[in-house]
């Protein structure tokens, strides 16, 4: 009899648990939890230097109409940094990379839950699993991951959508823009998109599908270069730099970080395991497995083969990852009562984040190098070995493109010290470096001793390698 009213009870706080997943109070106290967790995050003015470097690219578009790359140089293509600078017209002190990262899956999120899972579940429930699928991955940094996983999930929702040729013109405009976000996104993207067109999509004639969508492909990925050379990008210059840096940059492969295996590995399994029989499956889930499931595993094919295993690349899979495991069968009570209790489960972590560490009071780092600013005015700064994080938010204009901290070195390899005695050549009136750079790792280098020779050591900043940095004055002419 008590085994009988044990599961009574279970059965009881079962139904009352899975009844929470259309509370608007459920979603409200998940909301806040969230918002509490992320707090910490958007408190400082960026997480990755990597995206500083983007809107540093951007500045030089909007601020000096300086196209790629004539201002500053990154190997990542073109619309990346139209978008990125825009965050160089806001002067902030939250993380505004942090905040377009949110954007983005707040808009992944909607074209998951409105073209995906076919508003089966409530908008908040989707967008606090797509928030979480960040977590450890590329988190509030504002990586190009948002980005682009955004404009697959796009060009992949136009398929599904449609049973016209037009969804498939709408596909390759949105692949043709993802493709300029992000090179890496093409290589899990069109294979994605092709066997959606060949194998599951809804379009009475696939092969004729395909062909259109090539040829529209190359069509808009012209149109968008025609624009960016008509507007004055050098365009022999732009795939120049990059085929030099990649040259340097792609010899090498990064070691594998244990977290990363896990990390893509957990993800893909997991949803390989949700074929199993006996697992209630919905009807989205049937609709959406095979693109979503294609487009984890050429995901993670393209990272082996890019031989880098940064820990942001990852939500290019856990994204995918989320919107599947949300297609699964909540009209059982059961399944809706665990992911309360697993929703909740993650509310509380976050919440007891937010009280172990509270956010820090903000710092604004205009102010903290508005001694360079003061300093230079308006004449160029030559970036050797330096963060770029002191050049953007001093707002100082480079004296060169080769601006990050060792992107000289994958293009010139042994002949950086020489690269950058050229530039000293050309007699620049500010040299920036990282703080003590000359006098430790640059000790033996000619480049280091013309500075030593012909330049005053003017400010120094010893912080966090990525924040430090010693700014020179060239001597005057006795």
């Amino acid at each position: 009899m008590s085994n009988i009213r044990l599961r009574e009870a279970l059965s009881a706080a079962t139904v009352r648990s899975a009844r929470l997943l259309a509370s608007k109070l459920f979603h409200t106290l998940l909301l806040v939890a969230w918002i509490l967790y992320a707090s910490r995050s958007l408190s400082v003015q960026y997480i990755d230097h990597d995206t500083v470097l983007y809107a540093l690219i951007g500045e030089g578009i909007y601020k000096y109409g300086v196209f790629p790359y004539g201002y500053a140089f990154d190997h990542k293509p073109f619309v990346l940094y139209f978008i990125y600078g825009i965050i160089s017209l806001f002067e902030s002190t939250a993380n505004l990379f942090g905040i377009l990262g949110i954007i983005s899956v707040g808009l992944t999120s909607y074209i998951a839950y409105t073209f995906f899972l076919n508003r089966t579940l409530p908008f908040p429930i989707v967008f606090f699993v797509m928030a979480l699928a960040t977590y450890r991955t590329v988190g509030y940094t504002g990586n190009t991951e948002v980005l682009y996983v955004l404009f697959q999930f796009s060009a992949i929702a136009a398929l599904i959508s449609s049973v016209s040729m037009r969804g498939v013109v709408v596909s390759a405009f949105l692949t043709a823009i993802c493709i300029n976000i992000n090179y890496i996104s093409a290589l899990s993207l069109i294979p994605t998109l092709t066997i959606m067109m060949l194998f599951t999509s809804k379009i009475r004639n696939p092969y004729a599908s395909f062909v259109l969508f090539s040829f529209s492909l190359i069509f808009f990925v012209l149109v968008l270069f025609a624009a960016f050379a008509f507007a004055g990008g050098d365009i022999g210059n732009y795939f120049a730099m990059q085929r030099d840096f990649l040259l340097g940059y792609g010899s090498g492969r990064n070691p594998v970080v244990p977290r990363f295996i896990w990390m893509t590995a957990i993800p893909i399994c997991l949803s390989g395991l949700l074929l199993v029989p006996g697992v209630s499956r919905s009807k989205e889930f049937d609709k959406i497995f095979v693109p979503l499931f294609a487009l984890m595993i050429f995901s993670a094919i393209s990272f082996i083969a890019n031989g880098k295993y940064y820990l942001h690349y990852a939500y290019a899979i856990t994204a995918p990852a989320a919107v599947i495991v949300l297609s699964l069968n909540y009209e059982r009570v059961r399944y809706r009562a665990a992911l309360v209790w697993l929703l909740s489960l993650v509310a509380i972590l976050y919440l007891a984040n937010f009280v172990r560490k509270p956010p820090a009071a903000s710092v604004d780092l205009r102010k903290v190098y508005a001694p360079i600013s003061e300093m230079v005015g308006g004449q160029k700064v030559l970036s050797m070995r330096a963060s770029v994080v002191p050049l953007y938010f001093s707002g100082a204009y480079p004296y060169q493109p080769l601006v990050f901290q060792d992107q000289a070195a994958f293009f010139y390899g042994s002949g950086e010290d020489a690269y950058y005695k050229r530039m000293l050549d050309g007699q620049p009136m500010f040299v920036l470096t990282a703080f003590d750079w000359c006098q430790a790792e640059g000790a033996g280098w000619q480049s280091c001793a013309e500075v030593a020779n012909g330049y005053d050591k003017v400010l120094a900043y010893d912080a966090e390698w990525d924040r430090n940095y010693d700014l020179y004055r060239r001597k005057p002419p006795i």
